[in-house]
Parts: C-alpha cells; sequence; structure tokens
C-alpha cells in the first residue's frame, strides 16, 4: 500500500466481524494511485510486478495469497485507478474444541 502513493497518502488497517459471518475480515486501503482491472488481475501473480528493475520481487501479495490459502481464507483486491486499492483478507472462524 505505501509503494502504491509515491507523494504519500493514508493507509487505513482494519479488522471487523461481519454481522452473521464466519469469517474475520482484515482490511487494508490506500489512496494510491490504484490500479486497472488488467493489473489487478495479476497482482497476485508471484514474480508479478509493475515497479522498475531492481524494485520490487512481485512477491509481496503471491505471498499474502499463500498465507491465505494455508489458513482456509480468501483475498479480494478491490481497486480502480486513481482511487486507490483496498485489499481484503477473510480469515475463517475456528471454535475451539470443547
Amino acid at each position: 500500500a505505501r509503494d502504491a502513493m509515491p507523494k504519500g497518502g493514508v493507509v487505513t488497517i482494519e479488522a471487523r466481524r461481519p454481522a452473521a459471518r464466519d469469517y474475520v475480515l482484515l482490511t487494508v486501503q490506500d489512496n494510491g494511485v490504484g490500479m486497472p482491472p488488467e493489473i489487478a488481475a495479476k497482482a497476485l501473480d508471484p514474480y508479478f510486478t509493475t515497479k522498475a528493475a531492481g524494485k520490487g520481487t512481485g512477491l509481496g501479495l503471491a505471498q499474502v495469497q499463500s498465507l491465505m490459502t494455508q489458513a482456509g481464507g480468501q483475498i479480494e483486491i478491490v481497486s480502480r485507478q486513481g482511487e486507490g486499492a483496498r485489499i481484503e483478507l477473510h480469515f475463517p472462524m475456528f471454535e475451539e474444541p470443547a
């Protein structure tokens, strides 16, 4: 999120349990440059980056997706170019055994 705001901006992190849902929602939102749909569609791919050579590996969101898969959750990217991006992480709720 920070890298999407080269001139500065605001990053918001929120955790909540949506009413009547069986997951915890962790949201990371920025008011940076955003992503057009064709970039957002590739953003979770390992080694995909829009950064200049030597400025990034393209592994950040791919690692987050791997974590979510291992946890049984989901990741969703909501973004519009020029309006920032929101990454939603849906972590499943687990009940502790009695």
